[in-house]
């Protein structure tokens, strides 16, 4: 068992300001209030310190981490011979959307209702958290001195929620109650020392009492903290660790608990104007790893939330320079009213749900209000590493908050600072549809498939838009914009990347490359599928000496191109001999009899002819996790490159480091792509 501090006060125990911090003293202290010295300049002021609260030092429940999809390795040795060359290969794929997790196009819009039948009224103080490890919380309710932990259970179908309605109920069963001391606020649930258990925070004036979750249990550790105004927990960073939230009104500032202390982390603001008569909350309504602000108030007869989406750096919500962006804050009418509401994830999705004794037409019901939306999906990825920040651009289905009519295919962007903890950029897509904005040209319908190359100080995106030739053939156009910052673009809208005089021509799927040593001085590659009159005619690549222009006249014949939607990159030796590498998919057993898709790479020398070897199959999605059973799939393939140009990092051993994108689904097409998401794998490979 992990030894916790049960913190008590000793005669040299600072009192807490916003840059020093009080020190834990162990629990078989005698507690009572003595005095602290803070010097403040050069003055010395003498205050008293409260006692610390009475709670129970432990909670005898088990816990287990939280649930996380299984991580899948693949490794294996592959022989290429089309091209001479052996490749051995290690790979972990971290689950089917460890990259981008997106359910619904909006969030914290629309929530149903679902009675419990099991459920007393919640007229405490509630939270939730996940503490068996099965991916959904767990109910907490705290009134007069005693915690009550909640089991949920769901109506499922294929281990899948099925959307509440009002005629719909969802079970209860209560695990376990305990005696924790009177006079206490729960303030919320979540992991706070990074440990992978979730702990429950509480509040007694001037002390934070956290229940850190261990496989035994919970066991409690106090630290003086005078807060002033309402104390919450949440991941304010998209570290996957919650901070110690202090919420006063709109300035919100937050704490690290680490090594046993409490350390000021961020400082900021919500830019809100507040009813009389309010409460707050730090959830995740829009799943995207950050925590949010939420005010609430009941208001004629209804339940009215105000959620202010974190953006990572202590700020919530819109700002004056965002010209009211309704992408960064969402508003929730109930026709019900409740006095007290918690958050938690109860149907595991990432996004917060919110349970409570609601009161409609004075007839009162304990249930959850269930987020719910349209349904989005993410797919055709595109990775690169760029001033130390990594970026998944891709194409998905978004809806923006700020058009009356706003729907389909975008380009959207999600970052990261390691290439394992990933944050979607929810302020806007890089650029609107032509429709959307009233234009009605060659680039006015669904965007997608993005590529981005980053040289010379400037981002070159290429995409592809719908659209139909002349005679009704299939006839999508390759596009081009540019940016000084990979956020804010700018279309070249006056011709199509690819220049064709035929318009019976179509293209689609391009993957580009930027190769600096090209013998005919023409660095931008493209890689293009292409259509004439209807019909898929394969590959081509067409070089070029500038960036927005690419002569179909001048195009080469490829081979080895399996499947579409893909990229590709180039391993650089220490001779500065180039092998050009394709992620792409292949038909696979899953280790249970089950054919699926799983990531291959293909190797060329000259980067016109690809090869494949059937032994070269990368890690993909955990099979065996029924939450996975619509994402068994691996395929539209990306692959993080340094500045996007397709080069690929050297290690020191001789390797090449590997991270790859997959869109994950049951299928490629409609109706299951609308189930896609997104995972990462990490693959180390030594050519030979």
């Amino acid at each position: 068992m992990k030894k916790r501090i049960y913190a008590a006060i000793a005669a040299a125990l600072a009192v807490f300001t916003l840059f020093s911090c009080g020190e834990k003293t162990p629990a078989e202290t005698v507690t009572e209030a003595v005095t602290a010295k803070v010097t403040e300049t050069d003055s010395q002021v003498t205050e008293t310190v409260p006692p610390e609260p009475e709670t129970a030092k432990r909670l005898d429940i088990g816990c287990k981490t939280e649930y996380r999809e299984t991580v899948t390795e693949a490794n294996g040795t592959a022989t290429y011979g089309g091209i001479r060359k052996i490749v051995e290969f290690k790979s972990a794929f971290y689950g089917h959307q460890s990259a981008i997790n997106r359910d619904f196009l909006y969030y914290g819009r629309n929530f149903n209702f679902a009675k419990a039948s099991d459920l007393p009224a919640l007229d405490g103080r509630i939270s939730g958290a996940d503490i068996d490890g099965d991916g959904f919380a767990e109910l907490f309710h705290y009134k007069n001195g005693k915690l009550s932990v909640w089991s949920i259970s769901m109506i499922y179908k294929k281990n899948k929620i099925v959307i509440p309605t009002e005629r719909m109920t969802f079970s209860a069963s209560l695990l376990k109650e305990f005696e924790i001391g009177k006079g206490l606020d729960l303030c919320g649930a979540g992991d706070m020392n990074g440990d992978g258990y979730n702990d429950i925070l509480f509040y007694s004036p001037s002390y934070a009492v956290v229940y850190f979750g261990e496989a035994e249990g919970f066991e409690a550790a106090a630290y003086r903290f005078d807060a002033a105004g309402k104390v919450l927990c949440g991941d304010v960073d998209g570290d996957r660790t919650f901070e110690l939230i202090d919420a006063d009104k709109t300035v919100i500032k937050s704490y690290k608990i680490d090594n046993n202390e409490i350390t000021a982390f961020t400082h900021g603001t919500v830019n809100a104007e507040l009813p009389d008569k309010y409460a707050v909350y730090a959830a995740d309504v829009n799943a995207d790893g950050l925590c949010d602000i939420v005010y609430s108030e009941n208001k004629d007869h209804k339940l009215i939330l105000r959620s202010f989406f974190g953006r990572g750096d202590g700020r919530f919500g819109c700002y004056e320079e965002d010209n009211g962006n309704k992408n960064l804050y969402a508003v929730f009418e109930c026709n019900r009213t409740s006095d007290n509401i918690g958050f938690a994830d109860f149907t595991g999705n990432g996004a917060y749900d919110i349970a409570g004794t609601f009161s409609k037409s004075s007839v009162s019901s304990t249930g959850i209000l269930f987020s719910y939306d349209e349904p989005a999906y993410d797919y055709s990825l595109f990775g690169m590493r760029v001033n130390g920040e990594y970026r998944i651009y891709s194409g998905c289905r978004w809806s923006d908050a700020n058009f009356d009519q706003s729907d389909g295919d975008h380009v959207m962007l999600t970052v990261s600072k390691d290439g394992v903890n990933w944050r979607r950029y929810i302020d806007a897509p890089m650029f609107y549809l032509g429709w959307e904005l009233g234009v009605d040209e060659w680039w006015s319908d669904n965007t997608l498939e993005p590529e981005v190359l980053y040289v010379d100080g400037k981002y070159h995106m290429y995409w592809q838009c719908s659209y139909v030739t002349p005679k009704g053939n299939y006839g999508d156009k390759i596009g081009y914009a540019y940016s000084d910052d990979g956020i804010h673009w700018t279309r070249k809208t006056d011709e199509p990347a690819v220049i064709c005089d035929d318009p019976e021509i179509g293209f689609n799927h391009e993957e580009m490359l930027y190769v600096p040593d090209d013998p005919d001085g023409k660095p931008f590659w493209m890689y293009t599928g292409h259509f004439v009159n209807g019909q898929f005619r394969g590959y081509v690549r067409i070089r070029s000496s500038q960036p927005d222009r690419f002569l179909y006249s001048d195009r080469e014949s490829t081979e080895g191109f399996a499947q579409i939607g893909n990229q590709i990159a180039y391993a650089t030796d220490e001779s500065g001999n180039r092998t050009f590498i394709r992620i792409t998919f292949c038909d696979a057993d899953d280790g249970y009899g089950n054919t699926v898709w799983r990531p291959t790479l293909y190797l060329s020398k000259d980067g016109l002819r690809f090869y494949g070897s059937k032994s070269c199959v990368l890690a993909g999605v955990d099979t065996s996790d029924p939450r996975t059973e619509d994402n068994h799939k691996t395929f539209f393939l990306g692959m993080i490159t340094e500045n996007g140009t397709g080069e690929l990092p050297r290690n020191e051993d001789g390797s090449y480091r590997i991270i790859y994108l997959a869109t994950t689904c049951a299928s490629s097409v409609a109706p299951e792509i609308f189930n896609a998401e997104a995972g990462f794998g990490i693959a180390d490979i030594f050519i030979k």
